[in-house]
């Protein structure tokens, strides 16, 4: 019997960002990536729109062990540096669509004088 793969959540969004951005199929990523079902890819998506990178963190399975502060420590930390990404991409995206209004303002400003 084969190994369970076990994917780390940025993998996970690698392989999510893949899907969504590109024309190759579920099944085919299922493929290249050795994921025995193609609804994984499914099931992680809908994860990751719901709850964001924290709902690609898997959820520890069997008996529930003591708390590991560690380990959540380290969990909110990889979370917390990929919200900040996320935001400077997005802060930069904003300051680019502000530029562009401002000219488009000045363009439109400078046609009704005309």
């Amino acid at each position: 019997m084969a190994k369970t793969i076990l994917f780390s959540a940025e993998e996970k969004k690698k392989i999510i960002d893949e899907f969504t951005t590109t024309d190759i199929s579920a099944r085919k990523l299922a493929l290249k990536y050795n994921i025995k079902q193609t609804s994984t890819i499914y099931v992680w998506q809908n994860r990751y729109k719901q709850k964001g990178i924290a709902g690609l963190i898997d959820a520890q399975r069997g008996r529930k062990a003591k708390i590991n502060k560690e380990v959540e420590f380290e969990k909110t930390k990889q979370e917390l540096e990929h919200l900040r990404r996320e935001m400077q991409i997005k802060e930069k995206k904003n300051k680019k669509l502000t530029s562009k209004v401002k000219v488009m303002e000045k363009y439109t400003a400078s046609l009704v004088k005309e």
